[in-house]
This record gives structure tokens, sequence and C-alpha cells, in this order.
């Protein structure tokens, strides 16, 4: 549990993919696509998934493939492909409104890849809202190193007691304890809730809406959702 929970919260940082944006769908059928049907892998499902958070830069190292250069273009042409099912999730843009709103900076910090942020940004609409954009070419080592969130908060000029990090794997909760933030959740769009659950964050979102209310809660910790579970 963070010892800074009663630091006035001036920043949160947040995840894209599963955080705000509602990208599951495009990632599994580009995946399957790419690994199932061009490379003839035959992964399932769950190891798919285990994929998510993950650059995909290390997804390729991990399987060794030659010509690696070649099978990262050819994966952001597959996402583009399937780009249309992205969306933000519901609530997501109000509630980081209401954030700005009480005067707290925003900033993304994403496991994607320049090439593909900058496609993602292209498709959603939150240039007025998001004041930061790293992804991961922007550090020598992405999350769960807690390089991204340091570089993040540093172009904020936010100390890490006054922020938190918000995110749906445990890529992201990592990165953020690491760096000394307050740690947040997203059940709604995680692959393994449980684990998030058993990494004890300090704040725990059932519902994407709920952005918007951290650093007006009185609790620590939402040992429960407050609305129906998704691991129940």
């Amino acid at each position: 549990m963070n010892d800074t929970m009663n630091t006035p919260l001036r920043a949160v940082l947040l995840d894209l993919d599963g955080t705000l944006l509602d990208s599951g769908e495009m990632d599994m059928r580009a995946m399957n696509q790419l690994f199932n049907e061009e490379l003839a892998l035959q992964f399932s499902e769950e190891k798919l998934r285990s994929f998510m958070g993950m650059t995909s830069e290390d997804v390729l190292r991990e399987m060794a493939l030659e010509r690696k250069e070649y099978w990262l273009q050819r994966w952001l042409a597959i996402q583009n492909e399937f780009r249309y099912l992205v969306r933000l999730f519901p609530g997501v843009r109000l509630a980081l409104e209401k954030q700005r709103a009480a005067g707290r900076a925003l900033g993304v910090v994403t496991a994607q890849s320049r090439q593909e942020l900058e496609a993602t940004r292209a498709h959603i609409d939150l240039e007025d809202l998001i004041e930061v954009w790293i992804s991961s070419d922007d550090t020598e080592r992405p999350k769960p190193s807690p390089e991204p969130v340091h570089l993040a908060l540093s172009r904020l000029g936010v100390a890490p007691a006054e922020a938190v990090m918000v995110g749906d794997t445990m890529f992201d909760l990592a990165a953020g304890r690491a760096a000394g933030v307050r740690i947040a959740a997203a059940l709604y769009g995680a692959p393994d809730p449980q684990a998030l659950l058993d990494f004890e964050p300090d704040y725990v979102l059932c519902q994407p809406d709920e952005i918007g209310e951290i650093g007006n809660w009185s609790v620590e910790i939402e040992a429960t959702c407050r609305h129906q579970s998704p691991i129940d």
C-alpha cells in the first residue's frame, strides 16, 4: 500500500489499451491473423491474451523471429486493418474532463510503439485532454520498468507522491509502484483481474467512469467493486 495517500493528487497517468481504450477485440483478431494464420503458430486464446501489456517488439523477440523489422511493420499493418474496432470505453472522456476540471494533469504511458501510438492518436479524440504521451520507444526500458512513468512525471513537472498510475495489467501496476506513485487497477479491462487485486493497488476501478473519481475518494482501496465485479 502506498504511504503517500494523503498527498494532494496533481497528475493522473494512464495506460491506453484496456484502460482508456476498448481494444481487446482488435488485439485478439490482429494477433490471431499474424501468429496463427500467417506464422502458423496455433497459439491458444489464453496464450494470445498473455501478450497483452507487452510491447510488440518484446513479443516478437520472445519468439526469436527472423526479419523482425518486417514482422513489426506487418503487425502495424494488420492492426490498421482492425483499428475500426477500437473505441474509448464508455464514460472515459467525461472522466478525463473531470480530472482536468479538478486541476490535475493527464498523461498516457503505453506499451505501444511510437508508430502504433501515432496511429492510435489519429483514431481517438483526446488531444485536448492528454498533455504528455509516452510510448515504449521513449525510454530505454518499457513498462514494467519505472522509466516511462518517471519520464511522464518529469515532463509534467510532478513529483511521484503527487501522481497515480492507472492500468489493466501487471506491467502498469509494477511500473507505477516502482516509480513511487499510487496505483489504480482497471479491472474492467484486465486480462487477469485477480492478479491485479493480489498486488494490493491503492484504488480498484470497476467501471471506466471511475477514472474521474480518483483523488476524490476518502478510502485508500476498494476491496471489491462498487459495481458488479468482472471477477465474480
